[in-house]
């Protein structure tokens, strides 16, 4: 007889953590190499799955694995923040059986009731998880592009003359950082903030991008650091010393073949936009890329369909599109009615 079990991360046994390790590789492998990250070992894989934890215990997130009669079937998480719930979740055969998306979706209505919220949210740039979505009739609440650039179709001549042509006023001052100087954190923070609510004015979705706060940084540039991520950004300030324009990618240590914009910033201040600085501060960044890292075979990067000018420097730049993605809004009521609560 069948039998699934739900366990916590934090009571699995390490007989389990070695299961559960396994099989977050052979997903990756087979459905989407290009996020594959290398653990040596199912300790290193453990350890960093705890530190996410510890990391996010001042909100909430937890995520439960699914197995049955033993062998790992899937896996879900759920993270709470700023009011909202957000999920994500994984299994290990090519259609998920109908009993293991109601576990999972037991789950997250257990948290939604828990935090006393009104819904819960899925996003995926994944066709299988995407069609789970579909397939229940899930709402969708934004659709979304992830786009690649291969590092054979990079130009350096483009990046040449892009660099050579830019018009910089001589006062202001070009900076390269694996790691932002303390003395820019709040500069950076304001800089960022002041684009998210642009971007929230924009959006059609109700869902908004939560400003971010000095602990969220802080937390965040620590936690990648932990984990093996550097950010790598060029910085133009102005004769103030603001930042009038950001450009960044972060390169993982544990997967040395994807470079990602996706978590990444190219962004220019409103007040010094229409100079080109995004374009010239990408063209920097590529090119100091190509000179200096051999191991990268292509650029992830992604935007929303409604972001007319980040799509038309994609494409300039070469990136063409890559996956299709959606977010998903589950209500309360949307979760009773399907597990008939």
């Amino acid at each position: 007889m069948t039998r699934i079990e739900s366990i916590s991360l934090t009571q699995l046994t390490d007989d389990q953590w070695q299961k559960y390790c396994e099989a977050s590789k052979e997903i990756r492998r087979v459905y989407y190499p290009e996020l594959i990250r290398k653990h040596n070992t199912w300790q290193e894989f453990k350890k960093e799955y705890l530190e996410r934890i510890e990391f996010n215990k001042q909100n909430f997130y937890n995520e439960q694995v699914f197995f049955e009669n033993g062998i790992v079937a899937g896996w879900v998480d759920y993270y709470v923040d700023s009011n909202a719930c957000y999920f994500g979740f994984n299994y290990m055969f090519d259609v998920i059986p109908g009993s293991l998306i109601s576990l999972m979706l037991n789950s997250v209505y257990n948290i939604v009731c828990e935090k006393n919220l009104k819904s819960a949210n899925y996003w995926s740039f994944d066709s299988r998880r995407i069609d789970v979505m579909k397939n229940i009739n899930a709402e969708i609440s934004e659709e979304f592009e992830t786009y690649k650039l291969d590092r054979k179709d990079m130009s350096i001549e483009m990046y040449y003359s892009i660099i050579e042509n830019a018009k910089l006023p001589g006062d202001f001052d070009l900076k390269l950082y694996n790691e932002l100087p303390e003395n820019l954190t709040d500069k950076f923070i304001e800089f960022e903030n002041n684009l998210i609510e642009e971007i929230n004015k924009l959006n059609p979705s109700e869902l908004k991008i939560p400003l971010m706060k000095i602990t969220d940084f802080s937390r965040q540039a620590l936690y990648n650091k932990n984990i093996g991520v550097e950010t790598l950004q060029y910085i133009l300030l102005n004769e103030q010393g603001d930042i009038a324009a950001n450009c960044s990618v972060l390169i993982d240590s544990k997967n040395k073949d994807t470079i990602r914009h996706m978590g990444g910033l190219t962004a220019v201040s409103k007040t010094h936009r229409g100079n080109g600085f995004g374009k010239f501060l990408k063209a920097k960044l590529y090119k100091l890329l190509l000179d200096e890292n051999k191991d990268f075979k292509y650029i992830l990067t992604d935007t929303m369909p409604w972001n007319s000018y980040m799509f038309r420097i994609n494409n300039e730049f070469g990136f063409k599109p890559f996956k299709h993605g959606y977010t998903f809004k589950l209500s309360k009521e949307f979760l009773e009615n399907y597990l008939n609560k």
